[in-house]
């Protein structure tokens, strides 16, 4: 009776060490490039800035509002 308690344990703690390991690494790949399309649209708009010369009230709108489309992934 102890070995069989002691094997459905280990099987049980083996399923959800196979399901939480992968979607620890899917999360920190969506983390990752989250990062880098933020870090892509900021340089992105500092750029255009930088470019005009001016920060105007639509971009910075438009910059937001990308910003806030990567908040789908994280």
């Amino acid at each position: 009776m102890g070995d069989t308690l002691i094997t459905v344990v280990t099987v049980f703690l083996i399923a959800i060490l196979m399901l939480v390991f992968p979607l620890m690494s899917v999360a920190e790949k969506n983390d990752n490039i989250t990062n880098v399309s933020i870090q892509a649209l900021t340089e992105e708009f500092v750029d255009d800035v930088a470019t005009k010369g001016v920060l105007t009230q639509e971009d910075y709108e438009k910059y937001l509002d990308n910003l806030g489309a990567t908040r789908k992934y994280i």
